[in-house]
């Protein structure tokens, strides 16, 4: 991150990390596989306001989403699923099953499975 006052590069996130995004004022990444001592895949929210870094996942996250219409991610592994990321930082699984890819609209998410064929919907 480039400080603009004195035009200094400084790093704010100090890890290997993966599938950067920006949205409201936060950078969203997922934790490089051959990081040390951190879980492949689990999701990180750094506040660029407070400089603060939160892990927004307990799991190992296959894909995420942040915009308007809410944050989601689908993990795989002993906990699969498809997660919404709440404002207190927890997250709730709206559904238990392996999903293979998630559309996120205003009015709720669109996913299907990675053993089944069909469209699937949840709110």
């Amino acid at each position: 991150m480039l400080d603009t006052a004195s035009g200094a590069v400084k790093t704010i996130v100090n890890q290997k990390v993966l599938d950067v995004r920006l949205h409201q004022g936060s950078f969203y990444y997922t934790v490089n596989a051959k990081a040390i001592d951190y879980q492949a895949g689990v999701l990180y929210e750094y506040k660029i306001a407070t400089g603060q870094n939160k892990k927004r996942s307990e799991h190992s996250v296959s894909t995420y989403y942040v915009g308007g219409a809410g944050a989601y991610y689908t993990a795989d592994g002993y906990e699969p699923g498809l997660y919404r990321m709440n404002s207190d930082g927890s997250s709730t699984r709206l559904a238990a099953d392996n999903i293979r890819n998630m559309i996120v609209a205003e009015n709720g998410v669109a996913y299907t499975l990675t053993y089944e064929s069909g469209i699937y919907t949840v709110k």
